[in-house]
């Protein structure tokens, strides 16, 4: 499991501490379980677990059994971000790029441009085979169309009210392959715009790396 318990990180707990394990869950879509005094929140097809009180991060026992490491300090900020931030407001179904968010305008370009171009050059050749990694991390096929344009497209659940859609462009004789990146709009009633970064690179890099 990850501690997380420096200055920075101190008012998230602090936040989520305040409130009752009840708001939380109907939030979040998490379970607390009482026993352990622990949440339990879905991630992606894993299960991560969030102890308040000892300001840890971990894999459920399931999860952990095929996971060969501990969760990566980013997720581990991510998962705490959400439960502490999250509201009681459902996906709404309508896609929208950073930049369309909030300031997002500003803030998604530089170091937090979204990692669209890594999807392209590692899937660009093969469309199919980014449909198959997606899809091994519960990643939904979604059918390409005049309003989700592209050579193939997958919807992802990465935490239970944060939804992501990554469209994929093939490489061909005219054109170098891209991706997009698209956010369900709700994610800025959640997550601030660092963590929806977060959101972005975990995703990206759970692709990338199987």
């Amino acid at each position: 499991m990850v501690r997380i318990d420096d200055s920075g990180s101190a008012v998230k707990w602090e936040r989520l501490a305040s409130r009752t394990e009840e708001d939380v869950c109907r939030s979040s879509g998490a379970a607390w379980d009482e026993s352990r005094r622990v949440y339990v929140v879905g991630y992606l097809t894993d299960t991560l677990e969030l102890d308040v009180v000892g300001r840890t991060v971990g894999w459920s026992a399931e999860s952990a059994r095929r996971r060969a490491k501990d969760p990566k300090r980013d997720l581990a900020l991510l998962v705490l971000d959400y439960l502490a931030s999250v509201r009681d407001v459902k996906p709404s179904g309508r896609w929208v790029s950073g930049k369309e968010l909030p300031s997002g305008a500003f803030f998604f370009r530089g170091p937090h441009e979204v990692p669209n171009e890594l999807i392209a050059a590692r899937f660009g050749n093969s469309p199919q085979e980014f449909v198959e990694k997606a899809t091994l991390l519960g990643g939904v096929a979604v059918p390409t169309s005049r309003e989700v344009p592209g050579d193939a497209a997958v919807r992802f659940r990465v935490l239970p009210r944060i939804d992501v859609l990554i469209v994929l462009w093939a490489v061909d004789d005219e054109f170098p392959a891209r991706a997009t990146i698209l956010f369900d709009s709700t994610i800025a009633e959640h997550l601030a715009l660092d963590a929806v970064f977060l959101v972005a690179m975990t995703l990206v890099l759970e692709l990338i790396r199987r």
